[in-house]
């Protein structure tokens, strides 16, 4: 199931309340980082619409090592 319509503020809290770490902002985009299984992974929060798209919230859940219960829930 593809979540829809989750907001990209809420988005970043999730992130941060998980471990991770802002990085930079450039533009829209705000990257963040954390250490998962000893590599170092990055994901990146597009702020450029109300909600994030499809498409990129499947692929920031996939890395995010969060649930996908915790994103629907905390995030819409």
């Amino acid at each position: 199931m593809l979540p829809k319509n989750l907001k990209p503020g809420k988005c970043a809290r999730l992130l941060v309340k998980y471990g991770w770490v802002f990085v930079n902002r450039e533009g829209t985009h705000e990257t963040y980082s954390k250490i998962i299984g000893g590599k170092v992974k990055f994901l990146q929060v597009i702020f450029n619409s109300k909600t994030i798209y499809p498409s990129n919230a499947k692929r920031m859940i996939e890395k995010s090592d969060i649930p996908l219960a915790e994103w629907l829930k905390k995030c819409k």
